[in-house]
């Protein structure tokens, strides 16, 4: 049997009364990630400035000490989480959400994604900017890749394959393929047989397979680890965000953006889908 768990924004009576704003609501919720170091989940609130740590699906707190302007994507490496904020990168620990890092992106427009290398190179995707912002975390050193296919670029995922690294760009709009750009060479290539329209998140599960969310088919895509095949959930999921696998918790979370929901996915049941 399917199971679905579902967090809602419920926001309680005694918290309704209250003049002052409540600090745990979900409005907007765009990226999700696992802390390692407290057994928590991390969700970004681009419509409160607030990350939030759900602990148990049940318990909320405010992970981040200053509250953001919009904060977006979010990418766990090592003891530290990296989130984009309009025009910055951010850094904080993990531990205690003490920030390391704020690095104010020269000509950045509207950072959305977030991903780090395994040598903790940080990449961000400037969707109105069209380009992929690459920041090094121990020079201390960033810059701006552009290229004419770049275009709405918003989901980011980096894989280390063999001794080359990788970084898959789902882009915010019509007709769009999954790219894989060589971090080396910077030769972007599209993916035959990877349309997706109005692509935001993309992840893989435990299996390898890729995870793609779509606002225009309010579905998620499901690819084989070589893209030879295509499916998609059965479930359809309004406005799906910056989705996540917990390889710990084995389960996919997928944030609702204009539902100001979360919803944990623990069997991922998918049907065939036309190639597009």
């Amino acid at each position: 049997m399917r199971k679905l768990i579902i967090v809602l924004c419920i926001i309680s009576a005694v918290a309704l009364s209250c003049k002052k704003e409540n600090p745990y609501r979900i409005i907007n919720p765009e990226s999700v990630v696992w802390n390692h170091i407290t057994n928590e989940y991390l969700i970004s609130m681009a419509g409160t400035g607030n990350i939030l740590s759900l602990q148990n699906k049940q318990k909320f707190s405010v992970f981040n000490k200053t509250k953001l302007v919009s904060p977006k994507g979010m990418a766990v490496s090592e003891d530290n989480v990296y989130v984009t904020n309009v025009t910055q990168i951010v850094g904080y620990k993990l531990k205690n959400g003490k920030e390391i890092l704020r690095y104010d992106v020269p000509g950045a427009v509207y950072l959305n994604d977030i991903a780090v290398s395994t040598d903790n190179q940080i990449f961000a995707s400037d969707m109105k900017n069209n380009s992929i912002v690459m920041y090094n975390s121990v020079k201390k050193k960033g810059e701006t890749f552009k290229h004419k296919d770049l275009n709405s670029p918003n989901g980011l995922y980096y894989v280390q394959q063999d001794t080359t690294s990788l970084l898959y760009i789902v882009s915010f709009r019509a007709d769009a393929p999954i790219q894989m750009l060589n971090l080396k060479s910077r030769e972007l290539k599209a993916i035959p047989n990877t349309i997706v329209f109005l692509a935001d998140g993309i992840t893989k599960d435990l299996e390898g397979n890729w995870l793609v969310s779509s606002w225009t088919d309010k579905i998620l895509h499901k690819f084989k680890p070589d893209f030879s095949d295509r499916t998609k959930l059965t479930d359809a999921f309004q406005s799906p965000a910056d989705i996540y696998y917990s390889t710990v918790n084995k389960e996919l979370a997928i944030p609702l953006f204009e539902k100001n929901s979360i919803n944990f996915v623990t069997q991922i049941d998918t049907t065939k889908v036309n190639k597009k």
